[in-house]
């Protein structure tokens, strides 16, 4: 076994991949929207290498999502590197990738053993083994100890069948589910992601001040229960990683790996307020700071806590508000109050913090003054950027069970997709009609609600306060062009 992880051409045991691009259309939002704002980078795989590197076992990350030409640069990779185990992370919707990306693998190591795991196990994990033929196992749940302990017993030539955690063909080739595998509670006793194996150059996303741009998660569960989200029915157990690991982790990506910025990706950063307030003093600390920002629920802000986030180098609170009116946000199963939510982009906004709303059109029972409601509010708040997003039933969501009890949906089509029988959802079998109009306008809705917003003087006043350089002037103009295509755009075009 080798005993260092590696970024070099040599060979390696373990080769982590993402699929190209997909082709398949994400319902809830329109795909050259989806492309014009830039790529992330594959968190998912530097903690899996992490807890490899951590074990002495010598790993790459090829990211095939910013691979201008990705199969000719796989095939060059892989007769240099010859890894004997290949991990590939894939979201639902990359399925169908994944199925030509596994078989490219295959063809071009026959005796490796290849591995998929990431959130596409999270719903329908035995149907996607017996998708994709030519992978050996999957990894399910949070997968860094599973994967590593896959890792392991294979270099040492010992069986995998059967290890909690994954998903595998048995002596007869039956697909079959192992136990689950405890959550990690001491976040802490991971090993840090492996940064140093991601190419950060390759990523700034449109909205990024910064042009080598990383993403950290400081927790893991959420205690929501609201009725659309996918995550809905797992990792309801909140852990946090300890202040003093999060502000470890932030000064080695800025001192040791050159990061010019950074986005917390969790879904609800400020859960924790003591938490909060602790690292933002650590970060504070620290001598070389770049910007960061974070996403979280408008209830969950206050003027001492947005105090402190804009002094440890915040400048950026994204804000999942979703609906306009609070007899809206009761029906999504997240009972927030209008005026905690107008109070949380007050307070931003006078502590001089960019910020990105959320909000979803389309929720099952709405009408045409849900509408309304969400342009009308959306106007009162004034964020500097705003996302819509068409409400979509997500497989294993409460919606989506809602739409198979009442026999509106006469079959499961996710798992259908999972399974190969469909090459893309339905926009019509996983969106709503409102009480006074049909889905099919739903995509026009959006594109008013886009253009009423954008188009007024005081929100490009907004963007272009932000502006800190000219690379970062030419990516708004770059998000603007993508998404002035849109409104010309039926929302299923490739573009």
């Amino acid at each position: 076994m080798t005993v260092t992880a590696t970024s070099g051409n040599g060979p390696v045991d373990v080769l982590l991949l993402t699929p190209p691009t997909t082709s398949a259309v994400n319902p809830a939002h329109h795909p050259r929207a989806i492309r014009s704002a830039g790529a992330y980078p594959p968190l998912g795989l530097a903690c899996l290498a992490g807890e490899l590197k951590a074990a002495g076992i010598a790993v790459r990350i090829l990211d095939l999502k910013v691979q201008p030409r990705p199969f000719p640069t796989l095939t060059k990779t892989l007769q240099s590197l010859r890894p004997r185990v290949v991990g590939i992370g894939a979201m639902t919707l990359d399925l169908p990738a994944v199925s030509e990306l596994s078989a490219r693998v295959r063809q071009a190591l026959p005796d490796s053993l290849i591995v998929v795991g990431g959130p596409c196990l999270e719903d329908y994990p035995e149907e996607v083994l017996t998708r994709l033929g030519q992978i050996d196992l999957c990894v399910r749940g949070e997968g860094e100890l599973t994967f590593r302990e896959v890792v392991e017993r294979y270099l040492a030539g010992s069986t995998v069948e059967g290890l909690a955690g994954t998903v595998f063909r048995d002596h007869e080739r039956r697909v079959r589910r192992a136990p689950e595998r405890p959550l990690v509670e001491r976040l802490d006793s991971l090993a840090r992601p492996a940064y140093h194996l991601i190419d950060f150059a390759r990523y700034a996303p449109a909205v990024a001040r910064g042009s080598r741009y990383a993403t950290m998660y400081t927790t893991r569960g959420c205690p929501f229960r609201c009725t659309y989200c996918h995550r809905q029915s797992w990792l309801t157990s909140v852990r946090n990683h300890s202040p003093e690991r999060v502000a470890e982790d932030v000064r080695h990506l800025i001192s040791d790996l050159g990061v010019e910025e950074i986005k917390f990706y969790d879904e609800t950063f400020t859960l924790d307020r003591r938490w909060v307030l602790d690292l933002c003093a650590r970060l504070g600390e620290l001598q070389a700071s770049v910007p960061w920002e974070i996403r979280t629920r408008p209830e969950l802000l206050d003027q001492k806590l947005v105090g402190a986030l804009k002094a440890a180098g915040c400048y950026r609170v994204c804000i999942g508000v979703e609906g306009g009116s609070e007899e809206r946000l009761r029906r999504m199963g997240r009972p927030v109050p209008l005026d905690a939510v107008r109070t949380a982009f007050r307070l931003a906004h006078e502590a001089g913090l960019s910020t990105l709303a959320f909000f979803m059109l389309g929720f099952p029972g709405d009408s045409r003054q849900d509408y309304r409601d969400v342009r009308r509010l959306l106007a009162e708040l004034g964020p500097t950027w705003v996302v819509l997003a068409i409400t979509t039933a997500y497989a294993n969501t409460a919606i989506y069970q809602e739409l198979l009890a009442s026999g509106r949906l006469t079959r499961d089509v996710w798992r259908d997709f999972t399974l190969g029988r469909c090459s893309t959802v339905e926009v019509a079998d996983v969106t709503f009609d409102g009480l006074d109009y049909p889905r099919r306008e739903l995509e026009a809705m959006v594109k008013r609600a886009y253009v009423g917003y954008y188009l007024g003087w005081r929100p490009a006043l907004r963007i272009l306060r932000e502006v800190r350089s000219v690379r970062q002037l030419g990516s708004f103009a770059r998000l603007a062009l993508g998404l002035g295509q849109t409104m010309f755009e039926p929302w299923g075009s490739q573009g």
